[in-house]
Parts: C-alpha cells; structure tokens; sequence
C-alpha cells in the first residue's frame, strides 16, 4: 500500500494506493474507488461520472439562462 508491503491488515484513507502487478486501485473519497489497469478487468462495481464542481454548476446553470 502506499509503495510499501503490507503483511497485515491496515486501515486504508482517502489517496492510498494499493497495488497488484498490472492494476493500482485508488481510495479517492469514501466509497469512491478509482481502478488504473494495464489489462482488462470485470467488476460488479457501478460506474460513475465525473462530479462537477460546484462553480461549473453555476456557470452551466447562468450560460443555459442566458437567451
């Protein structure tokens, strides 16, 4: 985890990285998980889209306001 060998169960927190030959999984924010893969993979997991921020809510909200 993190670039270090783990032997033993260790809490993970937002921004580690666990890492297995081919595929690094990223703990984003709570539930969020982030999966970089060089191989395909199968998950059960759904997908998300990316959030947007809270100011480009505001811009879109203004910009489809504006006639």
């Amino acid at each position: 985890m993190n670039g270090e060998r783990v032997t033993k169960a260790v809490p993970i927190q937002n921004g580690d990285l666990i890492c297995w030959p081919n595929m690094v999984l990223r703990l984003v924010e709570g539930d969020l998980l982030m999966i970089h893969s060089a191989e395909s993979y199968e998950t059960s997991l759904s997908k998300m889209k990316k959030p947007i921020s809270e100011m480009k809510k505001a811009i879109h909200s203004i910009a489809g306001h504006q006639g």
